[in-house]
């Protein structure tokens, strides 16, 4: 008998490849930029540190590359001068470098260049004065898109700050900052669920041979341990994973062994979002609130003295290109006061307060949070930040934390399924 066999290609439904992820890192900073001098900063969320002549880098912990660079000074340059911002890798600028060029003008972008980044890079911005330009204070934002889909980065550094040679400290991975000797003043705070993996860890200096200092976010944790020669300032987290579900929290830690020396260090971690096509934006700040309307920016790990001020446009944060906010999570870290004492937060655009608020209230019994979900579209150029008011109320003042979710619809192409029948 002849046996006859057939092939068939059965187009069964299509799952999408999500081979494009897209996430906004969205920052600024009201440190003016010098007129002269060459400064840098860590590429990522900022705060209340200052630019540098020393550059501070953080560590990328995938692999992809960084496009869409947009720049917004609060001062034109003036005539004939310019601010130029180029992205920098592992402190050098790369043949064609993502840059922006403000020429009189107080905004610019580099929307063509790409940077192309490996897990482990080294990333930093740099600014160079071209013809003593105006000072200003900066604004920017990038895209990131991961090599591996979804692979969302959280990166910090503590810039000059060092770690301390004994005790337990922790450090804002979303954002640049000082060790400190309480979690939730630099813990970070998530708005969706995901899975945190892949943690960079790069020390300025060796913690010295018979020492060592182990870093943890959660469950995901790496070592580097010292050595005589003074090479050892590394580490990586291998295979560990955390599970992350909204409203949970995780502080970088900082614990040691033996007497290591004092370092600098800088970090990133990757997560990956239980929904394809979001990332997160956190910020936490130990400046309390007070019974007054109050701003921030809307990402950034910021410390005490007046990082919440009264002043409405000098807390913000610039998108490049657009997204939509899903939702917004506070919390603070003690009790407001009676039900009657209250705060109101705000996910604001462009100075306005939008759609997206929720409550927090006095109970009595903590944790003290609220959320609240709504589609807010945001354009490129936008200024983005946060508000928090009281209703004339007098909750008690406290340190507080904050998350929001971005989403940007994720591209891919269908998927097929070929079925051989026989």
């Amino acid at each position: 008998m002849i046996k006859n066999f057939f092939t068939i290609l059965f187009l069964l439904f299509s799952v999408p490849s999500f081979a494009a992820t897209q996430q906004v890192i969205a920052t600024g900073t009201d440190d003016n930029i010098d007129t002269t001098a060459t400064e840098y900063f860590p590429l990522g969320s900022v705060g209340t540190e200052l630019w540098s002549g020393t550059e501070y880098t953080v560590v990328w912990p995938a692999s992809g590359t960084i496009e869409d660079l947009f720049v917004e000074l609060d001062a034109s340059p003036g005539a004939g001068n310019t601010s130029q911002w180029t992205i920098r890798v592992n402190k050098a600028t790369p043949g064609t470098p993502t840059q922006a060029s403000c020429a009189n003008a107080t905004a610019c972008n580099d929307t063509t260049n790409a940077t192309a980044i490996t897990v482990g890079d080294e990333v930093s911005i740099m600014h160079v004065p071209i013809s003593t330009p105006t000072t200003s204070d900066p604004s920017w934002s990038i895209s990131w898109n991961p090599t591996t889909a979804d692979y969302t980065v959280i990166v910090g550094s503590s810039m000059a700050n060092t770690l301390a040679t004994s005790g337990t400290q922790y450090l804002p991975m979303h954002g640049m900052g000082t060790p400190v000797s309480a979690s939730f003043d630099v813990s970070t705070f998530f708005p969706t669920g995901g899975i945190l993996r892949d943690l960079y860890i790069e020390l300025g200096t060796d913690p010295g041979d018979g020492t060592s200092r182990t870093f943890a976010f959660g469950t995901v944790d790496c070592t580097v341990t010292g050595s005589a020669g003074g090479t050892n300032k590394t580490c990586n987290s291998g295979s560990d994973t955390q599970a992350v579900s909204a409203n949970d929290t995780y502080t970088l830690t900082s614990t040691v062994s033996g007497i290591p020396a004092a370092s600098i260090i800088s970090y990133g971690v990757v997560f990956v979002p239980t929904t394809s096509g979001e990332f997160t934006f956190h910020g936490s700040s130990y400046d309390d609130l007070s019974n007054n309307n109050e701003f921030n920016w809307m990402t950034g790990a910021m410390s005490t003295g007046g990082d919440w001020s009264g002043t409405t446009d000098i807390r913000e944060n610039l998108s490049g290109v657009a997204f939509t906010i899903k939702n917004i999570y506070f919390e603070v870290e003690t009790d407001p006061g009676p039900d009657t004492d209250l705060y109101n937060i705000y996910f604001r655009v462009d100075g306005t307060n939008s759609a997206l608020t929720c409550q927090l209230t006095g109970t009595g019994a903590g944790p003290w949070r609220c959320n609240a979900s709504s589609n807010i579209a945001v354009s490129s150029g936008n200024e983005l930040s946060v508000a928090v008011t009281d209703d004339g109320t007098t909750p008690a003042t406290t340190d507080n934390r904050w998350a929001l979710t971005g989403f940007i619809t994720p591209t891919g192409e269908a998927a097929r399924r070929i079925i051989s029948i026989q």
